[in-house]
């Protein structure tokens, strides 16, 4: 698909990019001869933070580890949502680490959090008895991912070395 490209001087371009993928810049000289070159875009962070691990203690506090490769997680957007509706904040933190700590409610948890770039996570966190022992179940969660154009855009530029060119950009996703 063809995007829009700014001539930011005589022999620059430049393209916002909104999404990873491959960029295809292809330039036709004023007597017809062509060239064309690729990029692969992978800079954008369009993943969720990601739960590495979790446990539960004596005390029913549960300690969940939170990863984000790209942006990194955002320990400010963290809260969760008890099982009576209500918002309740980490008792403690310690983001060298990744971790946040909850009192965990019997009944279940849901646990937010976002990255640097808006890139959301929800899982819920459950428990049984097992033996008079309260147990974690496997979690349940979605992750949801901002839209490209909601994002600071990153930009490409192409210099096309003094040649009076007319330039054809298209973007494919990977």
């Amino acid at each position: 698909e063809a995007i829009e490209f700014e001539q930011t001087d005589s022999r620059t371009y430049s393209v916002p990019i909104t999404s990873n993928g491959v960029l295809e810049v292809s330039i036709q000289n004023f007597n017809g001869m062509s060239a064309a070159e690729y990029a692969h875009i992978s800079i954008l962070d369009d993943v969720a933070p990601t739960v590495t691990d979790y446990s539960l203690d004596d005390e029913d506090v549960i300690t969940i580890t939170l990863e984000d490769s790209q942006s990194g997680v955002d320990f400010e957007t963290i809260y969760a949502v008890d099982s009576e509706g209500d918002q309740v904040f980490p008792i403690s933190q310690d983001r060298s680490a990744g971790e946040v700590k909850f009192d965990m409610d019997s009944m279940g948890l849901t646990l937010h959090a976002s990255d640097l770039t808006g890139n959301q996570l929800q899982v819920t966190f459950s428990t049984h008895l097992d033996n008079g022992e309260e147990v974690l179940n496997n979690i349940e969660g979605t992750e949801t991912t901002i839209l490209a154009g909601d994002q600071e855009e990153s930009s490409a530029s192409a210099d096309t070395s003094g040649t009076d060119a007319e330039t054809d950009s298209s973007a494919a996703d990977e």
